[in-house]
């Protein structure tokens, strides 16, 4: 497993190398570190998890983000910082975990307990059967699945719709133990993609807004929130 930390302090990111090496043992793990978030975004550089200093001069955390996202949408980003404050305004970049400097050696573990468990569910796949026969689907690129007009539409994180056939209860049986939530009759949601929960619909980070049943919402709330609290 390759891990990244880019933080100004020298002292900090050497402290932070060998907490993570100490807990996953230097053998298991291979970590670089920058202090010049810059020599990232040039070097196009690629990792399983990004632990990112918020506070950096020239150019933050959030900045750096969202240079990652434009070559890696699935690499991992943990904000790390010493304002906790920061924590909602980091949202919009969809980090997987955030760390405060100062529970460091409390909340580090866990994150990197979480990375596993989610590297973990990369891992599964779903056998869809579609019109032009069987295909294997990582459940990780589908965003949501719909019924309509008797036909199940798979909406896939590359904007591809594919078409399989079938009742919608039977993917929310396959699927409901890996983070997929019903929240509707006509719709199923990858909770890895919901960004927000309101009273009349689940929004996705695309933003894209889908009804929500009144009957289901707090089943809905419930599994994001098992969710977060397995995955994130």
């Amino acid at each position: 497993m390759r891990f990244v930390i880019c933080d100004d302090d020298p002292k900090f990111c050497s402290c932070l190398k060998s907490k993570i090496e100490n807990i996953e043992g230097s053998e298991d793990v291979k970590i670089s570190v920058y202090t010049n978030a810059s020599e990232i975004i040039e070097g196009s550089i690629s990792a399983d998890a990004f632990f990112l200093d918020i506070d950096m001069p020239d150019t933050n955390g959030f900045e750096l983000a969202k240079g990652i996202r434009k070559h890696s949408n699935k690499s991992r980003i943990i904000f790390v910082t010493i304002h906790d404050e920061m924590v909602y305004k980091s949202f919009e970049y969809a980090p997987f975990r955030f760390i405060r400097k100062s529970y460091l050696d409390n909340e580090l573990s866990s994150v990197l307990s979480a990375i596993h468990k989610a590297c973990e569910n990369e891992g599964h796949f779903i056998q869809l059967k579609l019109k032009e026969g069987y295909t294997r689907k990582n459940i990780n690129e589908i965003m949501y699945i719909e019924i309509y007009n008797h036909e199940i539409n798979i909406h896939t994180t590359s904007d591809e719709v594919l078409i399989s056939y079938g009742e919608l209860r039977t993917y929310e049986k396959e699927l409901e133990d890996m983070g997929f939530v019903r929240i509707s009759k006509s719709y199923l949601v990858n909770c890895r993609y919901i960004y927000a929960i309101n009273y009349k619909y689940v929004v996705l980070d695309d933003r894209s807004q889908l009804p929500l049943s009144r009957k289901r919402t707090d089943k809905v709330k419930e599994a994001f929130h098992n969710y977060l609290s397995e995955y994130l």
